[in-house]
């Protein structure tokens, strides 16, 4: 009986630790499931969350994608010019200094705006405040602007239009005086206005489609360099005050000012209104614009010609590439010094594509000899006195020189630079010694690419080189207003 109940009891208790590891492994496995299913569920709603983070990245990747606003101001434009068929009363205006390019619309006197709205520009406001034609363009003119805004090279028939366009209604145009200078590093010129009676100097900057006028104060010399900042200076017998500025998006900032007053046999310096030494003056000096790279703006274009120049660059003449380069170049670069040259073009070399001469009047003006290469325009600047060339040799020679020392050039032209291939020198080496002991005259000493040589040596070498007896003188024998005429006729 004792052995039965024993064999019951153990097998009641296998069974019960039987049941219970059972339950244990049950009680596991849905644990392993719920984790499982937890995982599952985590992992799905990382899934979810990476899915729906894609979605709102794609939604502000759309959002932020860029309109092109200037294509939608194009069409708008036409659509306008469609529905109006006196188009000589239609003018168009961007504001470009907001988030989104706005555009005024002005019809027979009335004007009104349109903004972007739903992928496409709407009429938002209607008859504004007339505030005159100063920065409104015909439909060809303003679609030609909006074109080329983003180009990294803006071309000169763009910006001169707009240009022209601002003056044109500028009440106070005829008050200044004009020139054209790089006052930063892009490749759109500024219009520096000098005013004839009011004294003050006026910088029209143009920016994206607009022309911001910006005002300088009181006149002074104003220096431009190729480092992106800009200088004015005023001064007297008792002080000189500079100005530095730099141009960003149109504006004019002033950088630093920089003072010395004399008083006396005393110098007070001062940098940005701060008083300094003399060596804290010359080193912030140095260190913010460098002097020797700068070149002085000179302004004496009259309103009249200013308008002209600028008309040759934004009409559209039917001429070859090298002339209009050559127009470019001469109302451009040479703004405000045209009138120190005569000109001349002649085909030196017998390609068929004649360089540009200008014959300084003075001394300092020196000679330029422009050469357009490969849809570009080489300026080499040469020393003023006799200019030579043999034709079509590609062969040229230059003679200058004062004070008991001269100098013989021969070159030829190379991708649109001058290349030196002798030069020649003679003279006296001392100037405050022209005499001996005896007070006869020294005599020179002659160099043939720093060899020296006799006086009958350089004549034998040069000879030898240049065959002066066939060369043709160069002459300048047009003033500018002929010039350009020229230029903008069958050559």
């Amino acid at each position: 009986m004792k052995k039965i109940f024993l064999i019951i009891c153990i097998s009641t208790l296998m069974l019960m630790t039987s049941c219970g590891n059972s339950n244990d492994d049950v009680i596991r496995k849905e644990e392993k499931k719920t984790v499982e299913s937890n995982g599952k569920e985590n992992s799905s709603e990382k899934e979810s969350s990476i899915l729906s983070e894609k979605i709102n990245d794609n939604k502000e990747s759309t959002e932020k994608e860029e309109v092109d606003y200037m294509g939608l101001l194009k069409e708008t434009v036409n659509e306008i010019c469609e529905k109006n068929t006196n188009t000589n009363e239609l003018y168009f205006k961007l504001d470009n200094t907001g988030e989104k390019p706005q555009l005024f619309v002005m019809i027979s006197g009335n004007i009104d705006l349109y903004t972007y709205k739903e992928n496409e520009y709407v009429c938002a406001e209607k008859n504004l405040e007339y505030d005159g034609l100063q920065g409104y363009y015909y439909a060809q003119q303003f679609i030609d602007i909006i074109e080329h805004l983003e180009d990294e090279n803006i071309p000169n028939s763009v910006w001169s239009c707009g240009y022209s366009n601002y003056v044109s209604n500028w009440n106070h145009a005829g008050d200044y005086t004009y020139s054209l200078a790089f006052l930063n590093e892009d490749n759109v010129p500024e219009v520096v206005c000098f005013g004839k009676t009011n004294k003050n100097i006026r910088i029209l900057s143009w920016y994206r489609g607009i022309v911001v006028e910006n005002d300088l104060g009181e006149k002074g010399t104003l220096y431009c360099s190729d480092e992106g900042m800009f200088c004015k200076k005023i001064f007297s017998r008792e002080y000189y005050n500079y100005t530095f500025y730099t141009l960003e998006k149109g504006m004019v900032e002033c950088e630093h000012t920089a003072q010395m007053e004399i008083i006396g046999e005393e110098v007070n310096y001062k940098w940005d209104d701060m008083s300094v030494s003399k060596v804290e003056y010359e080193n912030e000096f140095v260190e913010c614009y460098d002097e020797s790279k700068t070149q002085a703006v000179s302004s004496n274009m009259e309103y009249a010609e200013f308008r002209d120049n600028l008309d040759y660059l934004f009409q559209d003449y039917e001429i070859s590439d090298w002339k209009r380069s050559y127009i470019e170049y001469i109302i451009v670069e040479l703004s405000g010094q045209t009138d120190d040259y005569s000109y001349n073009l002649m085909d030196t070399d017998g390609d068929s594509i004649p360089e540009l001469f200008a014959m300084g009047e003075y001394s300092a003006a020196g000679n330029i000899i422009s050469v357009y290469y490969d849809g570009e325009v080489y300026e080499n600047i040469l020393s003023s006195g006799g200019l030579y060339f043999i034709q079509n040799e590609n062969k040229y020679h230059i003679s200058f020189g004062k004070m008991d020392h001269y100098y013989d050039k021969i070159f030829h032209i190379e991708k649109g630079k001058c290349v030196d291939d002798f030069v020649g020198e003679y003279g006296l080496e001392d100037y405050d010694n022209i005499t001996d002991e005896q007070g006869n005259l020294l005599p020179y000493i002659y160099k043939w690419n720093d060899a020296l040589v006799s006086e009958e040596g350089y004549n034998t070498l040069f000879r030898k080189e240049f065959d002066s007896f066939n060369a043709l003188n160069v002459t300048g024998i047009y003033d500018v207003e002929r010039i350009l005429s020229i230029l903008t006729s069958e050559y």
